[in-house]
């Protein structure tokens, strides 16, 4: 029935805005580190009103996420996958990327590798990894709108600057890259019975304020009836009091 189907979005609506949902993936560091064979890599949301999380797969870092490259090493190009397997629109976008800040001779190799993201033909970053982070002029990934069953792909390509001298075994980081993902609506609000989101939404407002109102007017009515009777039984006593006849004491019998 539609008004089951309305109380359901209503409910959705109730909880998406007492819930703001942030997930974010990393790499799984404790299992074997085979990053430079692995040149792809998937981000899958999972999202829903109750619970969300991203799964990396596979869990083993990319190349790009542990790279162990030489100088003057040029690597081969990758490809990072950020899909919204989930059943309602979400936003998805790269909140940073763990740098080792504080480790002078790790930071001096990222300044090394020269990172290249595109999105498609597009180039949205070219410099070294030591700058990712970068406010300005930083790799920004903002997907603000993911339909269900959507996917991005973008490419990386990682090489070394001749001018490192050092050990890469010894140098790498392992470096996460941290998503963070909302849920943007829930699926059941979108049109239920032909009509706009904005008439239904109005039509359960007005239906709550209809039964919260008949609310109140069946609370007081039931207590108007509680003091009813007895108030009408103190206008009974006080009449039969006032027809009573006097007797004078003193008169003689």
């Amino acid at each position: 029935m539609k008004w089951k189907r309305w109380c359901a979005a209503l409910a959705c609506l109730l909880m998406l805005s007492c819930m703001t949902m942030t997930v974010a993936a990393t790499p799984d560091t404790e299992e074997e580190l085979t990053s430079m064979e692995t040149v792809s890599k998937v981000y899958s949301m999972h999202i829903s009103t109750v619970q969300g999380f991203i799964q990396a797969s596979p869990q083993t870092p990319a190349f790009w996420e542990y790279p162990m490259l030489r100088g003057g090493e040029d690597y081969v190009e990758g490809m990072l996958i950020l899909r919204n397997d989930s059943e309602v629109s979400t936003s998805l976008k790269l909140s940073s990327v763990s740098l080792p800040y504080g480790d002078a001779a790790k930071l001096s190799y990222l300044d090394h590798l020269m990172l290249t993201v595109k999105d498609g033909d597009t180039v949205i970053y070219d410099n070294t990894y030591a700058h990712v982070n970068d406010a300005e002029g930083g790799l920004h990934i903002s997907l603000p709108e993911m339909t269900p069953g959507e996917e991005k792909v973008y490419t990386i390509k990682l090489r070394c600057l001749y001018s490192y001298g050092g050990d890469e075994t010894v140098d790498a980081p392992v470096l996460n890259w941290n998503f963070e993902a909302k849920m943007l609506r829930p699926l059941s609000t979108q049109e239920v019975g032909g009509l706009p989101d904005w008439v239904g939404i109005i039509l359960i407002v007005a239906a709550v304020t209809v039964f919260l109102v008949a609310a109140a007017v069946i609370v007081y009515a039931v207590q108007m009836a509680r003091t009813f009777p007895k108030d009408k039984e103190v206008a009974a006593d006080e009449a039969e009091k006032k027809d009573e006849i006097p007797v004078d004491k003193d008169e003689n019998v």
